[in-house]
């Protein structure tokens, strides 16, 4: 276990050292002496894989010397890429040749120099790498943590648990924060931001262009090979010439290489078109102004930020503890709610429907947006007709685990209208030996139900390690059905029933690793419907000692 999390740990640390190198570096700009330059060259041209390349040449003087860079936003590489050509001509027009500029020349080494300072966003690239870091130093963590609590004593059990949940509350809630910023800001970029400019393009003039050339520009990398569409043109506005390749508002590469040929063979060179510029910016232009399939990629964000809030709203009920008396700290406390003046209690259900609908989309939206881009690949892969067999049949359990949860949506949004079966108990906590008094009603269509049981249960939960692997044995210590019916009157009238909990069963019980748990259960049968099951927590009490009995 240790060295399967010190690989996330490694992982993530070295990523973390590489990406702060980057953001350093653009830091240490940031307090260079800043200088005044020449600009003796300033031209744009076509780069490799598809990028546009913007070179830039200045001179300054700096301590009696006179110096030469090519360096525009990095010391160590001359000028900038881009795949967006018109960003490119934007600095072509802001620099041209002999023009005066400010830059920022490095006081130890003054051939070292920059025109901008790059932007520190590169810092929150750091969050992905982290997400690894918190990972690997957990499970280690967990790992090592210490003996399991069956020998402690009870004081020390105790302790144990509440430190276990406040480390595992604040690494869920970082986690939480991690994953919300991941999905709002990269959300931003990748879809907010494009909407806004699909947005403004509305109310852009269309202006004749010629296309200049066309083509479909490969984009190869570990994971497998991409395709992005590079269309350049040209267009006049006010006697001026400007070029531009953008051809919608998303950028990037992509999977698919026939859906951007096709495109691009609509595009040939030399072919007249007309496209859509920016009135306050004649640099900005595009091809298609309207939404693409390309804005789908906002579901890869979109899993983040639903995955981060549902780490922070956990991370929140895990702090909070149920409404009720409390008692011993290995003693949890009462599922009740309000009291009623009789001295009657209304038992609460164990977990809400809405919560079950809540956990099981959280986690169906997480599973199939991770598989869907496996998906994704795999039948494109066979629309170009070269399968990624492997893939396929990989991806089979995958699928259906996500169809799985998909049902499991359904089944529970159905389960949310079901009638609601209400309990009240002379008391929500009877010590072992007492008399359980419960009276029982259902709200909403308890007509559809055909078959109703309460019942009376027990059950031991012991958590242990076997191996490598932590696993929790369940064993039933207590059953009793305390009622059951098919009479549709009696189910609609509800009733009362009573219990006597053995004088020789165990209490309840919550430690870290050992629970006893007593719950009312109640099951109706629905035809063509999910049934109803719920779980009501009950706190059963030890038997008080002799003195305590005196006393009272």
């Amino acid at each position: 276990m240790s060295l399967f999390f010190a690989v996330f740990l490694g992982m993530g640390l070295f990523f973390v050292y590489m990406i702060s190198q980057d953001f350093r570096e653009a830091l240490a700009t940031r307090s260079w002496t800043p200088t005044q330059a020449v600009v003796t060259l300033s031209e744009t041209s076509p780069g490799s894989n598809g990028d546009h390349e913007f070179h830039i040449r200045y001179s300054y003087p700096f301590n009696g010397t006179t110096y030469v860079s090519n360096s525009y936003d990095k010391p160590a590489k001359d000028g900038t890429t881009s795949d967006d050509f018109a960003d490119l001509q934007k600095l072509a027009m802001q620099y041209p040749v002999d023009a005066t500029l400010t830059v920022y020349v490095n006081p130890a080494n003054p051939q070292q120099s920059v025109v901008v300072h790059r932007s520190l966003w590169s810092g929150f690239a750091m969050l992905f790498p982290m997400v690894f870091v918190l990972i690997g130093a957990g499970g280690i963590y967990f790992t090592w943590r210490g003996k399991s609590s069956q020998d402690k004593p009870t004081a020390a059990v105790a302790a144990q648990a509440v430190r276990s949940k406040n480390a595992g509350r604040g690494i869920v809630t970082l986690l939480g924060v991690i994953f919300t910023a991941v999905g709002l800001i990269v959300g931003y970029f990748l879809v907010v931001r494009p909407l806004l400019h699909v947005q403004s393009a509305k109310a852009w003039p269309a202006v004749a262009a010629k296309v200049i050339s066309s083509d479909v520009v490969s984009h190869h990398s570990d994971d497998g090979t991409t395709y992005s569409i590079d269309i350049v043109y040209e267009y006049v506005i006010n006697d001026q010439t400007f070029r531009s390749n953008r051809y919608d508002f998303i950028s990037g590469s992509s999977s698919g290489y026939d859906g951007k040929r096709a495109i691009v063979r609509k595009h040939p060179a030399g072919k007249r078109i007309n496209v859509f510029v920016n009135p306050a910016d004649p640099t900005d232009a595009v091809i298609v102004r309207d939404m693409t399939s390309g804005f789908l990629i906002g579901l890869v964000p979109a899993v983040f930020f639903l995955a981060g809030v549902g780490m922070l709203f956990g991370a929140s009920r895990m702090g909070k503890g149920k409404k009720g008396e409390a008692g011993p700290a290995w003693l949890p406390r009462t599922g009740a709610t309000d009291a009623a003046p009789d001295g009657e209690m209304e038992l609460k259900r164990s977990s809400s429907p809405f919560g079950k609908l809540m956990g099981i989309t959280l986690f169906a939206v997480i599973w199939n947006g991770i598989t869907s881009v496996f998906v994704y690949k795999a039948v494109t892969s066979h629309l170009e007709g070269d399968p990624e067999w492997f893939l396929t049949f990989f991806i089979i359990p995958f699928v259906l685990i996500g169809l799985g949860t998909l049902c499991g949506v359904v089944y529970c949004f159905l389960a949310m209208f079901n009638p609601k079966l209400v309990l009240r108990v002379n008391t929500a906590s009877p010590a072992v030996g007492d008399s359980l008094v419960i009276d029982w009603m259902l709200e909403g269509r308890a007509d559809r139900i055909s078959h109703l049981t309460i019942s009376l249960e027990a059950e031991e939960r012991a958590t242990y390690r076997r191996g490598t692997d932590t696993v929790t044995d369940k064993h039933t210590l207590y059953s009793e059905t305390l009622y059951e019916t098919s009479d549709l009157a009696a189910i609609m009238q509800g009733g009362r029933v009573e219990a006597l909990i053995p004088a020789d069963a165990m209490h309840s019980f919550d430690a870290s690793n050992n629970k006893i748990i007593w719950e009312l259960k109640c099951h109706g049968d629905i035809r063509r419907w999910p049934d109803v099951n719920d779980a009501y927590n009950l706190v059963v009490r030890p038997m008080p000692a002799p003195e305590d009995m005196s006393h009272g």
